[in-house]
């Protein structure tokens, strides 16, 4: 069994396992906790941990000039055309985000800038490198791309399994919430976000041999069947080194509690995080956050995955930080049931 799987069953295949990650979820859910007990240890984690996680999710605020926390990373998949062997980055569209009464944030396939515009399906000109391009396109559709190159369209799963390995993917934006400005907002990623990342993937690689995480291979099996299409083979490769090397450091720290009842429901928080914190997850371009990866209940393989900030700020879905509040919350309603008074109202409406 994995180092994970001991912790965080999220990544279990068997049925045993499956069955013993029920039981320790319907466990915990009942179970009475000591929140000031768990708040105590949360702080005593935060103060081993935290600032080490933290310090690889920063980047520059485009405002202030000023570092700035990272919400979500986004990334893009890439295949080799079939045609000419040209580079082709998967990208569905070039929209990143569509907020609620306000301008569509889309980026210039070319340079990447990021741009505000009311024009989803009418070409517009990039303001830095002054390419023209129509936001709502992009290079992928279903199964098939159209290579930016050459024109020629073709099957992506053709072209993968051509390559014979796990598509490459290439960082392009970054969404940022700056405490100074106190403001969120989207920028271009640029060489202080190419580094920190290379930085995290030398400390992974230099440390990896006695890094908590999971070496087991993915089994065959019907929900298995997307990673392993793309050239997957084990549970780690889900994972990208930054993610990988801040799990593990955060599990490390977790397996020191002493207290058993507290433990398992850090872990259990622990295990909520892993389901927002792979290279699995989509990026919902309306609500403006980060979607799962088991929100489709499968291995789901996207072209355009979104990184999370593991331990979290201000603002953002899935992190630690929230896990932990959630598993709060939850013990508060058990002691102190309660109902909504919306809910109720409308209950009574009908």
């Amino acid at each position: 069994m994995s180092e994970w799987t001991r912790g965080s069953a999220i990544l279990c295949s068997s049925n045993e396992l499956r069955i013993l990650l029920a039981r320790f979820i319907t466990k915990k859910e009942v179970e009475p906790l000591d929140l000031n007990k768990f708040k105590e240890e949360f702080k005593r984690l935060e103060k081993r941990v935290a600032d080490k996680i933290k310090s690889y999710y920063k980047t520059i605020c485009p405002n202030c000039g000023e570092q700035a926390d990272v919400m979500y990373i986004f990334w893009v998949k890439k295949i080799k055309c079939l045609k000419y062997g040209e580079s082709v980055p998967l990208f569905s569209s070039f929209r990143i985000a569509s907020p609620k009464g306000k301008l569509h944030v889309v980026f210039c396939p070319n340079c990447k800038e990021i741009i505000e515009t009311e024009k989803l399906s009418e070409e517009i000109t990039c303001p830095n490198c002054e390419k023209a391009f129509t936001p709502s396109q992009g290079y992928a559709r279903g199964k098939h791309y159209l290579c930016p190159s050459c024109g020629s369209k073709g099957e992506i799963l053709r072209a993968v399994k051509r390559e014979g390995k796990i598509p490459e993917t290439e960082m392009y934006a970054i969404e940022y919430y700056c405490p100074k400005c106190n403001e969120r907002g989207y920028k271009r990623a640029e060489r202080y976000d190419h580094e920190l990342y290379l930085k995290a993937k030398n400390e992974f690689e230099k440390n990896k041999d006695k890094l908590l995480f999971p070496r087991q291979k993915i089994p065959e099996g019907e929900k298995t069947r997307e990673p392993l299409n793309y050239n997957y083979q084990y549970f780690y490769q889900m994972f990208n080194e930054r993610q990988l090397l801040c799990l593990s450091m955060l599990l490390e720290e977790i397996l020191k509690i002493e207290d058993e009842n507290i433990k398992g429901f850090m872990i259990l928080a622990f295990s909520d995080a892993i389901n927002a914190n792979n290279m699995f997850c989509r990026y919902e371009y309306k609500p403006c956050k980060l979607a799962p990866l088991f929100g489709p209940h499968a291995y789901w393989h996207y072209n355009m995955p979104v990184e999370d900030n593991l331990w979290g700020t201000k603002y953002g879905r899935g992190t630690f930080m929230s896990c932990v509040k959630k598993i709060i919350r939850a013990k508060e309603y058990l002691i102190n049931p309660y109902e909504r008074k919306k809910r109720r109202e409308n209950y009574y409406r009908k």
